[in-house]
């Protein structure tokens, strides 16, 4: 399963157009930028690839290291 963040959609657009928000989210992913549909739609191709045939039942998060940087020990 893919379990993005925030990525730039029009659903997300008063987010991503909200300064402080922006400044703040931004701040919090490893990568400083927001995810984009592309990120997303790369992820899925390669999950449907043979490349992928070895990957079963995995909850795939796509969030610029988020989990990784806020959730450490």
């Amino acid at each position: 399963m893919i379990c993005p963040t925030y990525a730039k959609t029009a659903l997300t657009r008063e987010l991503f157009d909200d300064t402080d928000f922006d400044t703040s989210f931004t701040d919090s992913i490893p990568l400083k930028r927001w995810g984009e549909i592309e990120d997303v739609a790369n992820l899925a191709v390669f999950l449907a690839s043979d490349e992928s045939s070895y990957i079963h039942g995995d909850l795939i998060k796509i969030d610029g290291g988020e989990t990784l940087c806020r959730y450490s020990v």
